[in-house]
């Protein structure tokens, strides 16, 4: 039986600066640095909540946040291609998807034959960084990670249609080309 979370945020002043403290189930989890304002160490701390519960899948009410909480569902339900919340690409995410199609065409020709990627397949062999597929994962794109165990070893990754599936999505975001203004130059 899954054990109930509880959390708790303290926020002691010391001299005038203002500490945050993360608890859950009376554990410390997170701690900020001495801020000027109580106002910056809630939002410190509201960050760090909200990381909590995308990694953990819990649903902790942020602070200074009135609204009711509610179970968060759409992890677990795929989005469709044209439901995406992805508007743009970044030139390394073009790379990427020039990478796969490239891992495509020796897939065709039967010199690979991967079904299971880790996350460091997605980085030496796509150049998918862990937090790129986790973002992905939280829009949508990727369902989450399944836990296989390799030599003993846990590993998470995603099987090759849950990847085929994301670069499709960002094929079809602009046809594949970098849409993303950063890193271009100013052009007066």
């Amino acid at each position: 039986m899954k054990e109930k979370k509880t959390y708790r945020v303290d926020v002691e002043e010391i001299n005038g600066m203002f500490k945050a403290s993360f608890f859950v189930n009376g554990r410390l989890i997170h701690k900020t640095y001495p801020q000027h304002s109580k106002q910056n160490a809630l939002m410190f701390i509201n960050r760090h909540i909200e990381r909590y519960n995308t990694m953990h899948g819990a649903c902790f009410r942020l602070i200074g946040d009135n609204k009711p909480k509610t179970k968060d569902k759409e992890k677990k339900i795929k989005l469709p291609k044209s439901v995406s919340k992805r508007k743009f690409i970044s030139p390394s995410m073009a790379k990427s998807l020039d990478k796969f199609d490239n891992y495509i065409n020796q897939r065709q020709s039967k010199q690979d034959d991967k079904d299971f990627f880790i996350f460091l397949d997605l980085k030496q062999m796509f150049g998918v960084h862990h937090a790129t597929a986790m973002t992905a994962v939280c829009r949508g794109e990727l369902p989450q990670p399944k836990t296989l165990i390799i030599n003993g070893s846990r590993v998470k990754g995603f099987q090759f249609d849950d990847v085929n599936n994301f670069f499709e999505i960002i094929r079809g975001v602009s046809n594949g080309k970098p849409t993303s203004t950063m890193g271009t130059q100013n052009v007066q």
